[in-house]
């Protein structure tokens, strides 16, 4: 008999335990949050005419740190340690995001609207190649910083060098309640800022006028 009610008492316990598993694994885990860089140009771009169509531009290589090509969001600390949101993530890769946004926004702010990735279908058509690598683009305390170096060459030459620096900050919007969404709208804010400043250097180089 007491052998039999040790065995029932197991029994019992096995029992709760598989329903708290399945209690965790059904419905109690916190659901997952998408966000994605936007454009900020197309109402703000350097340019209220119509594209200087004249311009081509192919962006040959553009690079982002390896540790940030993951698809949670990641985020650096007062102490330099960085650490990934699990249940805050990019509804894409980060640097295919990164790319379409600044091709949208240098498009604005050239203006034109023949901005490419290489391979180009028709090399002919390239004035000016960009080389770009963000070696900063993370949040940290209540700013997000993005730092790159890039440079521009003219013509179909694939020899440049990467001679010309950008860094920008953006604070993170003090309301709390917004959380991620208020980083990645930083985010996106810079990713405008770099273009504005690669576009005024194409500008010069091509002797067309700002607003």
């Amino acid at each position: 008999m007491k052998q039999d009610t040790i065995t029932h008492r197991s029994l019992i316990a096995l029992a709760i335990g598989l329903f708290i598993f399945s209690s965790l694994n059904c419905g109690g885990s916190k659901p997952s949050r998408f966000y994605s860089l936007t454009p900020v140009k197309q109402v703000t771009g350097d340019f209220k005419t119509e594209p200087v169509t004249r311009i081509a531009i192919g962006i040959r290589t553009m690079k982002l740190p390896e540790y940030l090509l993951r698809e949670q969001i990641v985020t650096r600390t007062a102490s330099d340690e960085i650490t990934m949101s699990e249940f805050n993530r990019w509804a894409e890769p980060l640097e295919e995001n990164f790319k379409r946004v600044l091709i949208e926004d240098l498009s604005k702010d050239v203006p034109t609207n023949n901005v490419f990735l290489f391979p180009a279908k028709d090399s002919n058509v390239t004035n000016y190649q960009i080389l770009l690598e963000v070696t900063q683009f993370e949040p940290r305390d209540n700013v997000v910083n993005l730092a790159a170096r890039w440079g521009i060459a003219k013509g179909e030459s694939a020899v440049f060098l990467l001679d010309k620096q950008s860094s920008f900050t953006e604070q993170i919007s003090g309301d709390k309640s917004l959380g991620y969404e208020s980083i990645v709208a930083a985010m996106s804010k810079l990713t405008g800022k770099l273009s504005a400043d690669i576009a005024a250097e194409i500008r010069n180089k091509a002797g067309v006028a700002g607003k």
